[in-house]
């Protein structure tokens, strides 16, 4: 019976210390299109660990119709099946708060400390039961909270894309609450029949004497407890299978499209679990606008009915609907653009009549920028995490328009990445990889090494912060090998101007595209999409150190021939094509450029000015590059290698966090509360 006891114990204890980290990354999904990740994650460790620790002070479950191990679980079914409903109503209440601090705090005290505590609380005592000599009660929390530390990023965001379980994927958060509430149920149902059965049997007193001629006495005079003693421990049960039922028909219930908000306001037109969490498309019908978004970001959005300016045959329609689209209500997109306002010297032995202009999208959003590039006569070949952005961005922002595949190919494995004009889904890393590779090798047997893009365009900013493995010089390597030497890039990037996230972004940038030790003769300049009162006159521009803006950075693997490179043309009637916004952002683009001390110090500014410099200036810049050497971190130029983010050393996720809260502020002042609840 010990041994049953002790094989059974250990079964429990394996599925709930493989249950916890589960629990936590679904939470995390529930909460992120309210909170977005950093603010949900910044304080969640501490939580769950001192929800472990304090479950260490209280007694193991005993006998007690209310406190025993099957009402436990049941009770931790309980919260789980409610956790749909209650992550939502709770989030709700404290994001409108505004406080980036104590919302998610007060949040997860009240959702994610009950759940982990009676976690841990179980934990303890399927150990106790297992291991004849249990380790202290502190132990089992503390190594409770190491393991899901070390775990979590196997089904969470803390590895990068490709060598993580797609969970979310799979199953939306909902659904994995009710698989948690069902697995908790299932072991708790077991162990309440063998209790009910023990308790019903009548039981001889203590010390009575045994004899034959004895007779049974009376089952009300016996010590056993009565059938109404077990209604107390029948009411949890009851309770953690009926939630359970509800919640589960609840989610299982198809919605249907379009879901207009109570006051009417608002249609919630499709929405769907892709990779990058929660994807909605909606629509202000007050304001005239559609939108994209994945959890708690707006991909894009344009504007609709009356603001779907302007009314001519370039507009696109949505595919689901016969409704015009118009304008991007971000600037941001707009100022990408840009990169076609740059002069570029085309090599003479090339037929320029003939050649067919190619750009490569990294990071698709809503399709406003492929869009716009298909316009201008450039081929796009689009890079995306997401299938499901992609579909939306098909459906309901007309990126059908531009013959694109209707089925686009999976990463890695989906087809060749030589293949132009494609759609491919997956980590655009192992593209990009997988290409310069290809591009080298062609390369190095004496051809061109193979067709090359002339604009590139990088906007993976999502949520707050970026990918990380997308910014590193290995990857910006790989890009440049995919450009033409005239090529432009473009990358946009949100965030403070002066904060060490901006610097690391352009040091990096600058250590590939104009090196101070002249390997490369590229050139890189920044742009802003910030409104007129915040400029600081004359020009070149730029916002105070301390704005919070859209940033692009524009760089070109070679510069002209004095050694300055990257200037640009006057605005044509072409690039704007009678919209007002482009109007707006590439009438004033010279006036948005922004002076890279903002963005280094004045140090680095100077070091990355000589670093592009040729001839008696740039042996300056190259001594300016030694010294930068010689003073490691305390320069802070260009050449401060903590700033240079590599594959090997990577602080970007570091730096974002506190922009991250910072976006989460703004965007909940740029939109109402009533947006981000509908999803």
């Amino acid at each position: 019976m010990a041994t049953t006891t002790s094989i059974t114990s250990s079964i429990k204890g394996i599925a709930l210390i493989a249950s916890l980290p589960l629990f936590l990354f679904t939470l995390k999904q529930s909460l992120e299109p309210l909170y977005a990740s950093l603010p949900v994650t910044t304080h969640l460790s501490n939580i769950t660990l001192l929800s472990s620790l304090l479950s260490s002070f209280i007694p193991l479950p005993s006998t007690h119709p209310l406190w025993n191990e099957p009402s436990l679980l049941f009770l931790t079914s309980t919260l789980l099946s409610l956790a749909p409903k209650s992550t939502f109503v709770v989030g709700s209440w404290t994001a409108r708060w505004h406080d980036v601090l104590w919302g998610p705090i007060v949040t997860h005290t009240l959702i994610t400390a009950p759940i982990v505590f009676l976690h841990v609380l179980l934990l303890r005592t399927y150990i106790t039961r297992t291991i004849p000599n249990p380790p202290q009660a502190l132990a089992v929390p503390l190594v409770a909270w190491i393991f899901v530390q070390l775990t979590e990023g196997l089904v969470g965001q803390n590895v990068p894309m490709g060598m993580r379980l797609p969970v979310d994927a799979v199953l939306s958060s909902d659904l994995l609450f009710i698989g948690l509430a069902t697995l908790f149920a299932t072991l708790a149902l077991p162990t309440l029949l063998i209790s009910l059965v023990t308790s019903s049997a009548p039981t001889p007193p203590p010390n009575s004497p045994k004899s034959k001629d004895s007779k049974p006495k009376s089952s009300l005079k016996s010590p056993h407890r009565s059938p109404l003693s077990t209604l107390p421990s029948l009411l949890l049960p009851a309770l953690s299978l009926s939630s359970l039922a509800l919640t589960t028909r609840q989610t299982l219930t198809p919605r249907n499209f379009p879901i207009l908000s109570d006051d009417g306001g608002h249609r919630l037109l499709a929405s769907s679990v892709g990779a990058s969490g929660r994807i909605t498309v909606g629509e202000n019908i007050k304001d005239n606008y559609r939108y994209l978004r994945a959890g708690h970001s707006l991909l894009g959005g344009l504007w609709t009915g009356p603001k779907a300016h302007p009314a001519s045959s370039k507009n696109p329609k949505s595919r689901k609907e016969a409704i015009n689209l118009g304008d991007s209500i971000y600037s941001a997109f707009v100022l990408q653009e840009g990169a076609l306002l740059f002069e570029r010297e085309f090599p003479a032995d090339e037929d320029w009549s003939k050649k067919e202009n190619k750009v490569l999208v990294i990071g698709l959003g809503a399709g406003i920028v492929p869009r716009s590039f298909f316009h201008h006569g450039l081929r796009p070949t689009i890079l995306e995490l997401d299938s499901e952005v992609y579909k939306y961005a098909r459906d309901y922002f007309g990126l059908d328009r531009l013959s694109l595949p209707e089925d686009p190919q999976s990463l890695p494995g989906g087809g060749g990445v030589g293949n132009d004009g494609e759609v491919y889904i997956g980590d655009a890393r192992q593209w990009i990889t997988q290409r310069a590779n290809i591009t080298r090798e062609e390369g190095s047997k004496g051809g061109k090494g193979g067709a090359k893009f002339d604009y590139v365009i990088h906007d993976v900013f999502s949520g707050g912060s970026v990918p990380g493995h997308l910014f590193t010089v290995e990857f910006w390597r790989d890009v440049r090998e995919l450009m033409r030497d005239d090529g432009i890039l473009a990358v946009n990037f949100a965030g403070e101007v002066g904060s060490n996230a901006s610097k690391a972004i352009l040091t990096t940038l600058l250590s590939i595209f104009s090196p101070q030790d002249g390997t490369s003769k590229g050139r890189c300049k920044a742009y802003h999409d910030a409104h007129e009162p915040i400029f600081t006159p004359p020009p070149p521009t730029a916002p105070s150190s301390e704005s919070f803006i859209n940033m692009v950075f524009f760089c070109t693997p070679t510069s002209n021939a004095d050694g300055k490179g990257m200037e640009t043309r006057k605005v044509r009637y072409s690039d704007v094509k009678e919209s007002p916004l482009r109007e707006w952002v590439l009438g004033s683009f010279d006036k948005r450029e922004v002076d890279f001390k903002y963005i280094l110090g004045s140090s680095g500014s100077e070091t990355a000015t000589e670093g592009s410099e040729t001839g008696s200036e740039k042996s300056e810049g190259g001594k300016a590059g030694e010294k930068e050497k010689k003073g490691g971190k305390e320069k802070g130029g260009v050449g401060d290698e903590e700033f240079v983010l590599r594959d090997g050393w990577n602080r970007l996720g570091e730096w974002q966090v506190e922009s991250g809260l910072e976006h989460w502020k703004l965007m909940r002042m740029v939109m109402p509360d009533e947006f981000w609840e509908s999803y």
